[in-house]
């Protein structure tokens, strides 16, 4: 197991997507320096085994920002970061197969730790045949009442009545553009 100590607040979705709102190149630039910021903190060395499984824990120093803000940019920062820099040639089902995320808030801390299992270490889960795992979920959620339901067609609307007497209707000076 490969473990990485990253000792950083990395923005958070609300501010990466700000910035994308406020020009495209705000938020390449984001992501671009906290990619930069996460590779500083990375060994150069490469794995051999795939797919890994990844186990990220965010240490927030308060509760201003909820799961989904720290980790949705976080997640993809790293994974990123991990493939920019040679770990692991690609981000895809292929190379990564599990990635779990933990935040805990303790006050005045702000650190990321990144846990990377390989095929053969002693605690990598054999996921099997995901495909498998999947019919089982929903057998279960059959059972207990959380099967899909069909979905509804879609009501046909009536077709729009067209005006009486268009040809009558005529533009004033105040609807007419001259280009």
């Amino acid at each position: 197991m490969k473990i990485y100590e990253i000792p950083l607040r990395l923005p958070g979705l609300n501010e990466y997507q700000n910035a994308c709102r406020r020009h495209p190149l705000n938020g390449a630039q984001m992501k671009k320096n906290a990619m930069r910021a996460i590779c500083t903190y990375l060994s150069l060395e490469k794995c051999d085994k795939f797919p890994v499984q990844l186990e990220i824990f965010y240490t927030e120093p308060n509760k201003r920002r909820d799961i989904d803000n720290v980790t949705g940019f976080g997640n993809k920062a790293i994974l990123d970061a991990l493939q920019h820099s040679g770990i692991i040639p690609d981000d895809g089902p292929r190379f990564v197969n599990k990635l779990t995320t933990t935040v805990r808030y303790e006050t005045g801390v702000e650190n990321i730790i990144v846990w990377m299992r390989e095929p053969g270490d002693e605690d990598w889960v054999d996921l099997g045949d995901i495909d498998k795992t999947f019919i089982e979920a929903e057998k279960l959620a059959e059972e207990y009442g959380l099967h899909k339901q069909p979905e509804e067609q879609p009501k046909k609307r009536k077709p729009r009545s067209t005006a009486k007497n268009n040809d009558k209707i005529k533009p004033t000076k105040a609807l007419t553009f001259n280009f």
